[in-house]
């Protein structure tokens, strides 16, 4: 396994890799912040059954970070990483020893990318509102990452599911070609989304963030109920139902006292769309009711949240099937969410010896 520091060295070996076009390998890559866990190993699985040569980037992002947030105790564990990334038998890491390697003019300088998807206004209860320029980090890395790797597919966990449809759009409005992938949540036994930040809770904390999932599995029990029995019927669906399944899941956080809600979103797919309901409840999109009928068009719902417990802010999601049986397998930003990760049937549990 190559180990590479420099956007020099990694292009010098994108060169070698390509110097035989007619036998080049399919490359993919996972990027990621370190701090891997079996939800990281997932993707990298999956990335070395997409393509023939796997990367892995590790890089904590300064830019993704506002002040104030956790970018000097974020977890660094590139040993480590780099032994399970040789175990797991990834081809080539790029990890820069500075984040002046990817930022020469530095942070406040760089040029970054907006996407619509990831902008704060464009829905109230979502990642975006609460980090407004948390996508803006997010999205210039992932492009410089793309042109610096130039990769055939790349990876990405349905765990951070606004990110995916920020990089989804971000590839299609810029014409890039490359492939995006969504691998599925990887969960603790007790359902506890894996995530590299999870190192800040304690046992105890771990054990009372389960009640995450839980909320949302109970919102997803109550709108699958109610689409069955209105499908049955032949009955359009609203937006009131969806909104009380937001509210279903609310109720469980809120009857835990140690769980901070930020908010709970109600999402489309494809453009990260605020479709009402949730949680902060002001402000509403003004035209739609509560017996608005949900569009044909819309596939598939994200049931989105982000809490507080301890000194960990954890975000989760889950998918709420709409119309979705009316779609094709593939084509279209949400039907491939479902087909790749994004639905809660696709979910991973790992086990604990």
């Amino acid at each position: 396994m190559r180990v590479l520091r420099t956007v020099h060295e990694v292009r010098a070996l994108r060169n070698d890799l390509q110097r035989n076009r007619n036998s080049a390998p399919r490359v993919a890559v996972v990027m990621t912040m370190g701090a891997l866990h079996e939800g990281h190993e997932s993707l990298i699985n999956a990335a070395k059954s997409s393509g023939t040569f796997t990367f892995v980037t590790i890089f904590v992002n300064p830019l993704q970070f506002a002040a104030g947030e956790d970018l000097d105790r974020y977890p660094r564990t590139e040993q480590a990483d780099l032994a399970r990334c040789e175990k797991l038998g990834v081809d080539a890491v790029f990890a820069p020893l500075h984040s002046a390697e990817l930022y020469p003019r530095g942070s406040a300088e760089q040029t970054v990318i907006d996407v619509p998807a990831g902008r704060p206004s464009q829905h109230p209860r979502s990642e975006a509102a609460f980090r407004p320029t948390f996508f803006l980090g997010v999205a210039t890395v992932v492009c410089k990452l793309l042109h610096i790797v130039q990769p055939d597919d790349a990876w990405f966990g349905a765990k951070d599911a606004q990110q995916c449809c920020v990089v989804r759009q971000m590839v299609q409005d810029l014409n890039m070609t490359v492939s995006i992938r969504i691998g599925p949540t990887c969960r603790e036994p007790s359902g506890l989304a894996m995530s590299s930040r999870n190192k800040y809770l304690t046992d105890a904390e771990q054990a009372t963030a389960a009640v995450v999932y839980r909320a949302l599995s109970a919102g997803q029990a109550l709108w699958t109920e109610y689409r069955k029995r209105r499908l049955q019927q032949r009955q359009p669906l609203t937006y009131g139902a969806l909104w009380e399944a937001a509210t279903a899941a609310l109720d469980v956080l809120k009857a835990e006292s140690a769980v901070c809600v930020q908010y709970i979103g109600l999402s489309d797919a494809e453009e990260w769309r605020d479709l009402g309901g949730g949680y902060p409840l002001e402000p509403q999109p003004p035209d739609l009711q509560a017996d608005t009928l949900l569009p044909q068009t819309l596939l598939v719902a994200i049931l989105s949240t982000a809490v507080i417990v301890g000194s960990a802010r954890l975000i989760d999601n889950i998918a709420l099937s709409i119309y979705e049986e009316n779609a094709p397998v593939t084509g279209t930003a949400s039907s491939e969410a479902l087909a790749s990760g994004m639905h809660p049937s696709t979910v991973t549990k790992v086990p604990r010896s």
